[in-house]
């Protein structure tokens, strides 16, 4: 194995797969989506809700996100932004409501990064 200093080229591969991980969902967002019209939804448990959430955010949990954006009467035209803790629940809220119709889903991770690309603040 081919060392650089003390860090493997294998640790170092995963080390930029790791801050591609993080990095991809703020530069794959273009600054042709206007976050303000986006409605945003936080698709984590209740615990998690209470500890943080983004300013502005609809708290759904993704178990029961088709009945949340019926009661919400949320629009099929509008963007709608999901995060969780890693983005696999807001993904699975997605897939759900792909299903009914909605195109206009962005999957913005976890809270962090939801607030980084949409400017919004974290409620704690």
């Amino acid at each position: 194995m081919l060392f650089i200093g003390k860090v493997s080229v294998k640790n170092l591969i995963l080390f930029s797969l790791l801050w591609l991980c993080v990095q991809w969902p703020v530069v794959a967002f273009s600054a042709e989506i206007d976050w303000s019209a986006m409605t945003i939804i936080d698709v984590r448990s209740a615990a998690e809700w209470q500890q943080s959430h983004l300013e502005g955010a609809l708290w759904i949990p993704w178990e029961t996100i088709v009945a949340g954006v019926v009661a919400h009467q949320l629009d099929k035209n509008r963007p709608l932004g999901f995060y969780c803790a890693a983005g696999v629940r807001a993904a699975r809220a997605i897939r759900r409501l792909e299903t009914l119709g909605y195109r206009q889903t962005y999957n913005l991770i976890n809270v962090y990064t939801a607030s980084k690309v949409t400017g919004r603040a974290i409620i704690k």
